[in-house]
């Protein structure tokens, strides 16, 4: 039942955080330099509050990270500058047309999103993608992140396997 789904998460996510493992693994140096080359590539700079977010997800050795601020803050382009530095990472959303939009901000690096189903290649009795068959890659990002079902998250986490980060984005009301 859901409740033993939600107790399974809660689970899931505490052992998430527990797990310590450098997501950076350079120096504040080569940082400093993707950022101000990324910086030149899309035409802007960072805000300072989107800087530190980006630093604290890089330099951060928890393997379970969100990022929640309100539209319009820069969620966003924190993603396409951590796709910059992290190669393997692999982004998603809840539904479609919020991974189109991811998509297309990613697409100036070769990258894209996909639904979370997709990532988790579901099959009408399930997913593929769980513990024993787990995703692959360093960083997995999930935006839209509030309009996860819980069983969906679970499933996620389920599927990640030791090591790998998992990074939650979302506005604090997604529905507003």
């Amino acid at each position: 039942d859901l409740h033993d789904i939600e107790a399974l998460c809660a689970k899931a996510l505490r052992a998430r955080c527990t797990q310590r493992l450098p997501l950076w693994l350079e120096d504040e140096e080569a940082l400093d330099e993707l950022i101000s080359q990324r910086e030149g590539e899309v035409g802007l700079s960072l805000a300072a509050g989107q800087a530190n977010a980006l630093r604290q997800l890089l330099e951060s050795s928890s393997c379970l990270h969100t990022l929640f601020a309100g539209p319009g803050a820069g969620k966003t382009t924190v993603m396409e500058f951590l796709a910059a530095a992290v190669p393997e990472a692999e982004f998603a959303a809840p539904t479609g047309k919020a991974a189109r939009v991811l998509s297309n901000r990613l697409a100036s690096l070769g990258r894209s999103a996909r639904t979370v189903h997709s990532l988790l290649e579901a099959t009408p009795n399930g997913f593929k993608r769980d513990h024993n068959t787990p995703l692959q890659g360093r960083l997995v990002v999930v935006d839209e992140a509030g309009m996860l079902a819980v069983p969906t998250l679970y499933a996620l986490l389920d599927a990640c396997p030791f090591g790998m980060h998992v990074l939650l984005v979302g506005a604090p009301d997604p529905l507003e």
